[in-house]
């Protein structure tokens, strides 16, 4: 994970060096509502089972505020709704957060951004197939966010992959440390205020 950080940090440098000039005024504040795909996983260490985690997908929705500094870089922050978890041993794993990233978005193009940020996460609720399992998971996420984005006439494409660094589950020894890690695609409509 080190060197992914390290590579995106590198080609920010590097396509800096590029940028041209932003679709949006020094000091700009816009207001973006999106929607879209999310994709779930688990992560880290599980051994007390022999399958292997398979994805869940759900929805991904919310909405973001963008304070434009200068030319080349913005400060964004959001609340998510996400429907994040895993499939394993023929159950599914539903973990639904409200999360909140706060990025920092690099213009290495107009219109084109690449995102880093933190995303904090507050789990709304827990089920493993029919069954609530709310008191099994850590009530609290933390995720590092990498992404990438496009902007066309107000309108946003967003990737991002989203890290979990924190465990997720509580009642289970060292040896099981579960992430709850995050791909999503968005599409959102920006505002100005």
């Amino acid at each position: 994970m080190k060197k992914l950080m390290m590579m995106a940090v590198l080609a920010i440098v590097a396509l800096r060096a590029n940028a041209q000039s932003t679709l949006h005024e020094i000091g700009e504040i816009t207001i973006q509502p999106k929607v879209g795909l999310a994709i779930g996983n688990l992560s880290g260490k599980y051994t007390y089972v022999d399958d292997k985690a398979r994805l869940r997908f759900g929805l991904s929705a919310g909405v973001e505020a963008e304070y434009y500094t200068n030319i080349w870089l913005s400060i964004s922050a959001g609340v998510n709704y996400d429907q994040q978890g895993w499939k394993l041993d023929k159950v599914t794993h539903k973990l639904d957060y409200l999360n909140i990233p706060v990025m920092a978005n690099f213009y290495v193009a107009n219109g084109l951004a690449v995102k880093i940020g933190l995303q904090p996460g507050f789990l709304l609720n827990a089920r493993e197939g029919d069954i609530k399992v709310k008191s099994d998971y850590e009530s609290f996420n933390l995720c590092i966010p990498i992404g990438i984005s496009y902007e066309y006439q107000n309108f946003v494409l967003d990737a991002r992959s989203n890290w979990g660094i924190k465990r997720v589950n509580k009642h289970y020894d060292d040896s099981d440390k579960w992430r709850s890690d995050l791909v999503t695609f968005t599409i959102g409509y920006k505002f100005s205020l």
